[in-house]
């Protein structure tokens, strides 16, 4: 840092810094540092001092800040809160810049009109996000007609009210809902027989949720939002709301890689360690979020140990609590002396501290509230409080007026799509696909086959210790929709839903099934692979293929076939002949990508039992795992 900063937080710290070390209450004296760089001219950090309800100000104060600057900028805060105004005020203004997991997206206006849409189709009687669908832009009913639509019935779902014959509405409104309803009802017939992120992905682009927004930021972080639900649902359901709304306040909008770097927002904690030319602390008047009181607090001292409990609901608590907590308070206030010192340093050439203080109306004077950062700073920039303008709150209307609304227009339609691209292909002569024959399999064994593959495929991606019997019972639902969707007869249902049950939990509790589903080396389900062989293009896709611990390339075919009677050895002899050449072709296209050694295997989760054998590349022969 230039020899003006580094004087001033000696200055500063030698005063804020305890004098004396106290290893409970977690104080640490100051050392003051020795500049080793001298610029002339150097400028000494500023205060940008505010009172009142002047935020605004603040930020305004702030961007201006960033666009005068010259060289690299980075605006430091405490928690992720602090930046609620800066990150809107940026993009305002149109100023680039790159933040890691602190631009929050639950707050953004797509993602609680998505979060509501998700409620509304998954729980009708969910009041609160049918009315927020309805008032989304893609609908945009005013709160005049949702009014007349809810405010005298606060317990009738609100998809109930919408079809009430009596419903009398503006007809701007009736015109919207002519659009949308049939949208919704077409969604909600959908329910429970597609995934989550395919019921409201494609209800919102039929909305015209796209057409609402106004940057491809907005598409990306619905695109998030729908990656969101893909990963948290459970067979086409979602069994605990709250969970995600968690997930979604873990949702971060991604650094914008094509800026230059020049603008970093972090927090004070990311900063250690990182210098920068410019740094920016707005918000020293925001307080951390006080954490809640612990039900036991104690201090560790040499060979003894000192805890207390909290008290009971309102009852006194205990001194000794009273007195650890005192300390644990201490701690904090100097954890956040320290912090403030990590921020002060960051900066190399200037250092600009902003902050609003508070009018203290019975005491006609200006103060810093404490546990924050101001309080810290107080003795060394009260003076540039003294003589800032003071900013009253605006005063608000005595009636609510309705604000305009962003809408789609009343008679929008989701435009044609694009004609189709008209392009000729190249001819390229391919050896006739190898098909193996399937006349015997009936259509109902072969869509109780598709499943199978789904739900293994799913366990395998999930990971087997995320796959409880419990689990696997919540999804037989979704197993027999899924059936349903594919065309299995109404009478052949239970049947096929019984087969699709008994495979997956077959392959849950058989050590072939579960060392096959587990997360091996390069492991991939329903894996597309194109190469050539003989000189031809050939693509293929292949159930399961992994590389065990020896280094072997297994390439393994789950077959739902069943067995009655006769020899079992007999049975998969037959079938390692019917798909031998099918499993040698899938060897052939690896061999061009991979030199090692392959087996090949059959697996009948039906039956529990396998066959393997080495592709023909593999000389040796390699021992059964399963014998």
């Amino acid at each position: 840092s230039d020899a003006a900063i580094v004087n001033w937080v000696n200055d500063t710290f030698s005063a804020i810094m305890p004098d004396q070390e106290d290893i409970d209450r977690g104080a640490v004296s100051y050392t003051p540092s020795i500049a080793s760089r001298h610029t002339p001219g150097g400028i000494v950090p500023q205060v940008h001092a505010f009172v009142g309800e002047a935020r605004a100000l603040e930020t305004s104060r702030m961007v201006q800040l960033i666009q005068e600057a010259k060289g690299s900028v980075a605006v430091l805060v405490r928690a992720r809160s602090h930046l609620s105004h800066l990150v809107p005020a940026l993009r305002k203004h149109k100023i680039p810049f790159q933040a890691i997991e602190l631009d929050a997206l639950q707050d953004r206006a797509i993602i609680q009109q998505l979060l509501a849409l998700t409620f509304a189709l998954l729980h009708l009687a969910d009041r609160v996000s049918w009315l927020a669908v309805l008032r989304a832009p893609w609908c945009g009913l005013t709160l005049s007609d949702l009014t007349k639509l809810a405010g005298q019935h606060h317990k009738t779902p609100i998809w109930d009210l919408l079809h009430d014959p009596a419903l009398s509405l503006s007809a701007d409104a009736q015109l919207r809902l002519n659009r949308c309803l049939p949208v919704l009802e077409r969604a909600l017939d959908q329910r429970g027989r597609v995934l989550v992120r395919r019921l409201v992905e494609e209800t919102w682009l039929r909305l015209g949720g796209p057409a609402c927004v106004d940057s491809d930021s907005e598409l990306a972080d619905a695109a998030a939002f729908f990656d969101l639900l893909e990963s948290i649902e459970e067979a086409g359901d979602l069994s605990d709301f709250q969970f995600l709304r968690d997930q979604v306040q873990e949702l971060f909008a991604q650094p914008d890689s094509k800026t230059d770097g020049r603008l970093q927002i972090m927090t004070i904690h990311k900063a250690k360690g990182l210098e920068f030319d410019n740094v920016i602390l707005p918000g020293l008047d925001q307080s951390p979020r006080r954490d809640d009181d612990d039900l036991l607090v104690w201090l560790e001292m040499e060979g003894r140990l000192l805890l207390a409990p909290k008290g009971a609901t309102g009852a006194e608590d205990d001194p000794i609590y009273k007195y650890l907590t005192h300390l644990e308070r201490d701690k904090t206030a100097q954890e956040g002396a320290r912090l403030l010192y990590v921020a002060a340093t960051r900066a190399r050439e200037r250092l600009h501290l902003l902050g609003c203080a508070s009018w203290n109306e019975a005491k006609q004077e200006i103060t810093a509230a404490k546990h924050t950062f101001l309080h810290l700073l107080w003795p060394k920039v009260q003076h540039a409080f003294a003589t800032a303008p003071r900013i009253e709150a605006a005063a608000t209307e005595s009636q609510t007026r309705e604000r305009p609304i962003r809408r789609l227009p009343a008679g929008w339609t989701i435009p044609a799509p694009p004609p189709a691209l008209e392009w000729t292909r190249e001819a390229v002569p391919t050896e006739a696909t190898p098909t193996v024959t399937y006349e015997w399999v009936g259509e109902t064994l072969r869509h109780t086959g598709t499943v199978v593959h789904a739900y293994l495929g799913r366990i395998a991606s999930d990971g087997l210790s995320s796959w409880t019997e419990e689990r696997v019972s919540k999804s037989l639902p979704a197993m027999e929709a899924m059936l349903k969707s594919l065309g299995v007869p109404p009478l052949e249902l239970a049947t096929a839903r019984s087969s699709v049950e008994k495979a997956v939990r077959q392959t849950l509790q058989s050590k072939m099934g579960r060392w096959i589903l587990s997360a091996h080396q390069s492991a991939a389900s329903e894996y597309a692979i194109t190469g050539l062989v003989d000189g031809k293009p050939h693509s293929r896709v292949m159930d399961r293929t992994f590389i065990d611990d020896r280094g072997v390339r297994w390439i393994v075919d789950i077959k739902t076939s069943t067995h009655e009677g006769g020899d079992l050895q007999t049975f998969l002899d037959h079938e390692q002949s019917r798909y031998r050449e099918q499993l040698e072709f899938y060897a052939r296209l690896f061999a061009h990508t991979e030199e090692r050694p392959v087996r090949l295997a059959l697996y009948f989760p039906l039956l529990d039992t396998w066959r393997e054998w080495p592709a023909p590349a593999v000389e040796r022969r390699q021992a059964s795992l399963f014998d």
